[in-house]
């Protein structure tokens, strides 16, 4: 499980980066990014924060939700190495992904979104 610093988890937050954000589709993935605002406490954190919408419209069944979430958090823990710091992402679901769930797929097509949305570093050569 991702860890708790690396969630957006208010429903403020949420909503901060949808009215800044411009969303980036992908499949049935749809990404909204921006930089991290600032804390009450200080500056911009080093840290990104990462969010997931999967409506009940789109999957009917509450352990397909959570199962997808699960899935989804453990790609962006695996991914946090390479990706940029201080920024906050949500990932909305449009469409449930088929069943069995295709890990490799799903994984590809998070990654491809998440490379046109921006939010892997760019690699120097």
């Amino acid at each position: 499980m991702l860890k708790k610093e690396n969630r957006l988890k208010k429903e403020s937050s949420f909503q901060w980066v949808f009215r800044r954000s411009k969303p980036v589709f992908f499949d049935n993935l749809v990404f909204r990014v921006v930089p991290a605002k600032k804390t009450a406490t200080g500056p911009v954190s080093d840290l990104s924060r990462f969010g997931l919408v999967i409506s009940a419209k789109t999957e009917k069944s509450a352990v397909r939700r959570n199962a997808i979430r699960r899935y989804l958090y453990s790609l962006i823990k695996e991914f946090l190495p390479s990706i940029r710091e201080g920024i906050d992402v949500v990932v909305v679901i449009k469409k449930s992904f088929t069943l069995p769930l295709n890990s490799d797929e799903i994984r590809r097509r998070f990654r491809r979104g998440g490379e046109l949305a921006g939010i892997f570093r760019t690699t120097r050569q």
